[in-house]
């Protein structure tokens, strides 16, 4: 396989402009936070513009004080409105669909920059298919393929 790259594009891990982005939902992990705590790590890609295939990152903790974060991450994936049941197990299906993110750029402790989710917000639809296999084939995300004689139709 032969395909080109922009280098000066790939690898960069610097953060992406504050701003409104289109993305959908890449990777859902369940994990327990250093708190003790249940929840999920999130990572969203963004779906279009210059910062196409750069991934946000977020987490769903699953406690009181953020019950405003999980009730905006389910508005964002369903548009559901007024009072809903909540079932974190369904969370990994939104896997693919799209959503506005407003992201900042904040400092850590470390002295270097990252991405922060502020705010997310329904847009609807999914992620095409074609754009997530070819995302995850940059990243070596995908199982190796064996060709033979027998698969070439040529």
């Amino acid at each position: 396989m032969k395909f080109k790259l922009n280098l000066d594009q790939h690898g960069n891990f610097d953060p992406i402009p504050p701003g409104e982005y289109t993305a959908y939902l890449y990777n859902v992990k369940a994990t327990t936070f250093s708190s003790g705590n249940q929840g999920y790590k999130l990572t969203f890609k963004i779906a279009e513009g210059p910062h196409q295939g750069r991934q946000v990152f977020d987490n769903l903790v699953f406690v009181d004080s953020a019950h405003w974060k999980i009730a905006q991450f389910w508005k964002a994936m369903t548009n559901d409105t007024g009072e809903v049941e909540i079932d974190t197990e369904a969370i990994p299906s939104f896997i693919g669909n799209k959503v506005g993110l407003r992201v900042d750029v904040e400092s850590t402790d470390q002295g270097t920059k990252r991405n922060v989710v502020k705010s997310m917000f329904y847009i609807g639809g999914k992620a095409s298919v074609e754009q997530d296999i070819f995302s995850k084939m940059l990243a070596g995300d995908t199982e190796p393929v064996n060709i033979t004689e027998e698969n070439v139709p040529f």
